[in-house]
């Protein structure tokens, strides 16, 4: 049995491209703190804004998203 943590953040969004990228570099930031294996899920709720393509310009290099 493996003694590491692993932590899942689930996001559910609905047309927040406003914060989208500052509460999930926020997210980041805490999750990196801790000696953890994490992944940060985003869960677009059908948003017509664009929530989505914000998430996939500035996160799509990082396999945790």
């Amino acid at each position: 049995m493996s003694n590491t943590l692993s932590v899942s953040v689930v996001t559910p969004v609905f047309n927040e491209e406003e914060i989208i990228e500052s509460a999930v570099k926020t997210n980041l930031l805490l999750l990196q703190q801790f000696e953890c294996d994490f992944e940060i899920l985003i869960v677009n709720d059908g948003s017509t804004d664009k929530s989505a393509e914000i998430v996939d310009k500035h996160f799509s290099d990082r396999p945790e998203i």
